[in-house]
């Protein structure tokens, strides 16, 4: 049997549908834009991995370790130096397996690390990585609902049944024998008694048990 690997409900198959989708969007995008279809899926081969090695490390290891440990100053200078990093990579990249000219959508032909390049590539990476951990903030708080109202409805179900367990000796016997009292008394009451016990023991028995 093949393993489902998963991130909290996340399947394998949706995080690769998602940034297959992504990647198309993005080809049609830059392709329309240098009317060079061509370039746009070469230039996406190489952006992507860094889009998604940047998001992994951000949503994986720095926010769980420095960002939800309130560490903020280390996650800004870890996540800004991270950027920086993967610009670097993407450059030489770009440079020597592309074209010389690394930002043809620039201003002005590019083929070294500029001040205005790297600001253009770090405020693009740095949109695609919130853009991605808004999605899983968003999943993982949906997953935390639900995985919460689940406990909530087991806790109910547990309580229901110490209840239930904690009524039934006691309050059946002591109430079968009250009717047995009034049934020696020939008293009016014993038919009533008997019924409304007889819906009691109903709804403990089957209600309870269909409602869950």
């Amino acid at each position: 049997m093949s393993k489902n690997y998963s991130f909290k409900g996340i399947s394998f198959w949706h995080h690769f549908l998602f940034w297959a989708i992504y990647f198309f969007l993005n080809f049609l995008r830059w392709g329309s834009y240098h009317s060079d279809y061509l370039y746009a899926f070469q230039s996406n081969l190489i952006g992507f991995p860094i889009h998604i090695a940047l998001c992994y490390f951000n949503i994986y290891v720095l926010m769980p370790r420095l960002l939800f440990k309130k560490m903020y100053l280390s996650y800004v200078i870890l996540i800004i130096a991270s950027i920086f990093l993967m610009v670097v990579v993407k450059f030489n990249l770009t440079y020597h397996l592309l074209n010389t000219n690394v930002w043809p959508e620039g201003p002005v032909v590019t083929n070294t690390m500029t001040f205005d390049y790297v600001v253009d590539m770090m405020i693009g990476e740095l949109y695609v990585i919130t853009f991605v951990t808004a999605i899983k903030v968003t999943m993982d708080w949906l997953y935390e609902n639900k995985r919460v109202n689940e406990l909530q409805k087991i806790q109910l179900e547990t309580e229901l049944l110490l209840l239930r367990s904690q009524i039934s000796p006691h309050f059946f016997f002591n109430t079968l024998n009250n009717i047995y009292a009034l049934a020696v008394e020939k008293s009016e009451k014993t038919p009533k008694l008997i019924i409304k016990l007889s819906e009691l023991m109903r709804y403990f028995l089957y209600e309870t048990d269909e409602s869950k």
